[in-house]
């Protein structure tokens, strides 16, 4: 017999997804009056004890949790769920609610919360029949479809001109990762079969690539023999920095600018290194580019939503990187329609894919296949008014 119970839900959320999801609920939950009490990890270790994690759940009357990302993570997640009185399970991303870890819960769960109409009709072949299966949407996609600037806005942010195609191009970590991105786009362009059909192509390209807040070669020094941004006291040279050292002693350093031959030699294709900022990042910029280029990279989403045609290009080193870090051989937002991937380098394949998605017809097809991955958002909030609305009978019961 069901104990009374101390809250109405308890939240729980160990991997930075969910718990960025769970807290959005909380804020609705607590709005209607409802009393909640939560544990996020936001992708760190939990303080609370799996104890007391337990011992909430057990006192609320609804137990909301996240499906993180290894077993090992979600342990206070399944902790929380094998006490709770009834459950709540939360997919953030595709596939999730088939995790392992999870299928203790397949016949327990009273609601199941998936993003999208297809990730339902999946689950409907896993779950037991007395779940509740609902196409939510994850709530933190939401800002994806509602872009801070217009396409004009972002445009003239870049100065790009009314006659320029503009290409994104979202670097990574990896410095020759990323070389390879734009060099293949550039060598894309000049032997796409538009340009080789045509004597002149009137189509001017404008290639903004966006550097990785994690490229450490953005912020690396090197010496030089002139004078720099900034300079080593004589006492911290290395044997290797003396040719440098000027006549006071000290050695003069700039920043390395490792894709300054990108823009230097790119000849009549336009080419801008941007370096985002707190008011202007690739977030802001997507809403202005005619096409994203990137390597698995999880802006594609926010495109996607936004009807902007995406490709997913991998270099082999970009590809056994991905394979390497994440355990995967497929990008899934390419398999699920939200970008086209090219998997091998090739160029050529590039070059057809960038003139095919430049046209309308082309865009049309693209941007139909990531609408039924990305189900166009009415407005902010819908996600979680649906899973309170979902939740309330469970939250009514005496």
């Amino acid at each position: 017999m069901a104990q009374s119970a101390r809250y109405n839900v308890v939240l729980v959320g160990r991997d930075k997804a969910p718990t960025l999801a769970g807290q959005m609920l909380q804020v609705e939950l607590r709005k209607e009056g409802y009393a909640t009490r939560s544990f996020f990890g936001d992708g760190k270790p939990m303080s609370a004890t799996l104890e007391e994690i337990a011992q909430a759940a057990r006192d609320a009357k609804l137990t909301w949790v996240g499906m993180s990302s290894s077993q090992e993570f979600a342990e206070p997640e399944i902790v929380a769920a094998r006490a709770s009185q009834h459950l709540a399970l939360y997919a953030d991303i595709e596939n999730c609610q088939n995790r392992g870890w999870f299928q203790e819960f397949h016949e327990k769960a009273d609601l199941l919360f998936v993003l999208t109409e297809r990730e339902k009709k999946s689950a409907f072949r896993v779950y037991g029949k007395h779940v509740t299966i609902l196409a939510t949407g994850n709530p933190t996609h939401e800002e994806f479809a509602f872009p801070k600037l217009s396409r004009e806005e972002v445009r003239k942010h870049l100065n790009v001109a009314d006659d320029e195609t503009l290409l994104l191009a979202l670097g990574t970590k990896s410095i020759p990762i990323t070389c390879f991105l734009v060099m293949g786009i550039l060598e894309a362009i000049k032997n796409s079969p538009l340009m080789r059909s045509r004597k002149y192509c009137t189509r001017k390209y404008y290639i903004a690539v966006f550097t990785h807040p994690g490229d450490e070669g953005m912020r690396a020094l090197v010496p030089i023999k002139e004078k720099g941004i900034v300079r080593v006291k004589p006492e911290m040279l290395t044997p290797e920095l003396a040719p440098y050292a000027d006549s006071d002693g000290y050695v003069w350093f700039k920043y390395l600018d490792p894709y300054a031959d990108v823009k230097t030699f790119s000849g009549d294709v336009r080419v801008e290194i941007v370096q985002g900022t707190k008011e202007f990042s690739t977030p802001h910029a997507i809403a202005g580019a005619d096409a994203v280029i990137q390597i698995a990279g999880t802006e594609g989403r926010r495109a996607a939503y936004q009807g902007i045609p995406v490709i997913d290009f991998f270099s082999y080193l970009g590809f056994n990187r991905m394979k390497e870090i994440n355990q995967i051989e497929t990008w899934e937002p390419c398999e699920l329609g939200m970008s086209y991937g090219i998997y091998d380098g090739d160029i050529l394949k590039l070059a057809e894919e960038l003139d095919w998605i430049l046209t309308p017809e082309g865009r049309k097809m693209r941007t139909k296949d990531q609408h039924d991955a990305c189900p166009p958002i009415k407005e902010r909030g819908s996600a979680v008014a649906a899973m309170v609305e979902a939740m309330r009978p469970y939250l009514t019961k005496k």
